[in-house]
């Protein structure tokens, strides 16, 4: 038998046998590490200029939002429900407070439906400008987010965290859904983001609002 064909095995003493390396192939022990490493997440990456997602914002059904003072590492997070079938024109969409920070009571749960829906209209116009460079989620803002952002519609979830700027200042960190690609994001949610001062931002403000 051929040497390049086939392997000499000891079993103990004195027995010897030969066995055909397609053999010990189909086995696995002759599998290389490189045939073992997991494939690359960014096979599944957005491409540069791309929006992170495409979708009508009308149609989404719940909204959780999380924000964190970067400052203080102080944190709060809210759900937003809406409360009538989609899709339907923005005067008559109603959406109200389903959980409030800490778990508060609230006499009123009528929520900021303009801010609201301004802010998941503004999503669809979130891309990727750049995948970032080299940096690890602290310095990049990320590992406490500033704001992170749950949209659910009936087929599909979406999820974007927005960390700190980048040193030119046209953009910020991000990631989008459970992927652990680090993005520099911009769009106009970077901007709505900033009318998001405090949770009582999101409430429909009236004269009775007392707590």
């Amino acid at each position: 038998m051929s040497n390049s064909m086939n392997l000499l095995i000891l079993l103990g003493k004195p027995r010897l046998i030969w066995l055909p390396l397609s053999l010990l192939a189909a086995s696995g022990m002759g599998c290389t590490r490189s045939s073992q490493e997991p494939v690359n997440s960014s096979a599944t990456s957005i491409p540069i200029g791309n929006p992170i997602t495409d979708f009508d914002y009308r149609d989404v059904t719940s909204l959780m939002i999380i924000k964190t003072d970067p400052k203080t590492g102080e944190s709060w997070t809210a759900q937003f429900q809406r409360k009538n079938p989609s899709p339907l024109p923005d005067d008559r969409s109603q959406w109200e407070i389903e959980a409030a920070p800490e778990g508060r009571a609230l006499t009123d749960r009528v929520a900021n439906k303009n801010l609201i829906l301004h802010l998941l209209d503004t999503l669809r116009t979130l891309r990727v400008q750049a995948r970032a460079p080299e940096g690890s989620l602290e310095s990049q803002g990320l590992v406490s987010p500033a704001f992170a952002l749950r949209a659910v519609l009936p087929t599909q979830e979406i999820e974007v965290k927005i960390g700190g700027p980048v040193p030119d200042g046209f953009g910020k960190y991000g990631m989008v859904g459970k992927s652990k690609d680090v993005y520099v994001l911009q769009g106009a949610t970077l901007q709505m983001l900033t009318y998001i001062e405090s949770f009582s931002s999101l409430r429909q403000r009236n004269w009775s609002d007392l707590n």
